[in-house]
């Protein structure tokens, strides 16, 4: 009989998280208390989730919890990542204490401008002086979120587009901009929610917020946010959602996007041009059935270690001749409207380390259970 964490191997990834996977022994007393101390106002929207049970209500609490720590890893990186492009684009257009610069400052907004003298200051800094790196930079830090999201908009307008050129050299055109600044918005306003505690359990796509801020990212530096999407744990977190008498947790609700479908008959060399540059395995599908899983690094290491010859065959074969070519990855196709829980257990039987959820006769998403697409 195998344990809990040999059955689902991602509990081993939480056990230093918000909530111990011991159970605790809740009695009345302690329940009573639990809620006094978080304010009845607080639980409950957990205890309207839970159908009034007490007990389920204090597991989603933690479930909230262990949501928002996951979140702060990408969140804090948009943040520092944005703020620190912007300073770098400024500075080099505007000198080193751009925000001191009148010409810097007719391109800010008000509220910016405003924080910005009410920051400095606060740190005694006068417009004719010469900061030193440690006291700019903890100028730099003091900035808010929304600070930095307040100047991109101002930036954005037609008046700042060389200087958000010398901020975002890597932007395609005006519809990347148009992009970062929209999501940045965003992702501020979700930060603060998060850090004011508030639910996030419900009612929010974090899939989505995890893909947004890994969007930011990329525009200012695609390695980066390579980095921080291999080291998100949002998925992981959602997946740890208690389960209730009633709770159900369909597997399309918790599988990863970070797949690419593409044809049969489509060339290798065509489907690595335009497929995202953070995609971990090609799905084959072949009138909506997937019918070939390729692992990404499974196939750049074939191309590459090739001679020059073998290259120019592997890349201009169909992904049909390139699967046969290569080692074989198992996976099972199941409904998206399945329980996670149950396909966890089926594959894991079988021995099979990926699933693809199929929603409406098309791959949905994808589950790795441990590393098997790497």
């Amino acid at each position: 009989m195998r344990s809990p964490c040999e059955r689902v191997p991602w509990i081993r990834v939480f056990t230093s998280m918000a909530e111990s996977f011991a159970p605790f022994p809740y009695v009345e007393e302690q329940q009573t208390a639990i809620e006094q101390a978080l304010s009845s106002t607080r639980f409950s929207n957990y205890l309207k989730a839970a159908r009034g049970d007490r007990v389920h209500a204090a597991k989603l609490y933690l479930y909230n919890a262990r949501l928002a720590k996951a979140c702060l890893f990408p969140l804090s990186m948009v943040e520092i990542v944005l703020r620190n492009a912007l300073d770098r684009g400024l500075a080099s257009r505007f000198g080193s204490n751009w925000f001191f610069c009148p010409r810097a400052r007719e391109l800010l907004p008000k509220a910016c401008v405003d924080a910005l003298v009410e920051v400095t200051r606060a740190r005694k800094a006068a417009d004719a002086c010469e900061l030193d790196a440690a006291t700019r930079g903890q100028l730099i830090a003091l900035m808010p979120f929304e600070f930095w999201c307040g100047l991109l908009r101002g930036l954005s307008k037609e008046s700042g587009g060389a200087a958000l050129a010398s901020c975002f050299p890597r932007a395609a055109d005006r519809a990347d901009i148009a992009t970062l600044t929209s999501l940045a918005s965003k992702l501020s306003r979700f930060r603060n929610r998060v850090v004011h505690h508030e639910p996030i359990f419900e009612g929010v796509d974090l899939r989505q917020i995890d893909q947004d801020a890994i969007t930011v990212i990329r525009i200012v530096c695609p390695d980066t946010a390579a980095w921080v999407r291999h080291h998100s744990t949002i998925m992981h977190a959602i997946r740890t959602k208690p389960s209730g008498i009633d709770a159900f947790q369909p597997l399309q609700d918790v599988a990863s996007r970070d797949f690419e479908t593409c044809l049969p008959f489509d060339a290798v060399h065509s489907v690595i041009r335009w497929m995202d540059p953070l995609t971990r395995a090609l799905v084959v599908s072949d009138g909506g059935r997937p019918v070939h899983l390729i692992p990404i690094a499974v196939l750049l290491r074939e191309i590459a270690s090739a001679d020059e010859k073998r290259c120019a065959e592997l890349l201009a074969m169909s992904m049909a001749q390139i699967s046969g070519a290569l080692p074989r990855t198992s996976f099972m196709a199941l409904p998206g409207s399945m329980a996670y829980a149950a396909a966890v257990e089926l594959a894991r039987d079988r021995g099979i380390r990926v699933i693809l959820s199929v929603t409406e006769g098309a791959v949905s998403g994808m589950v790795v259970l441990r590393k098997a697409v790497d």
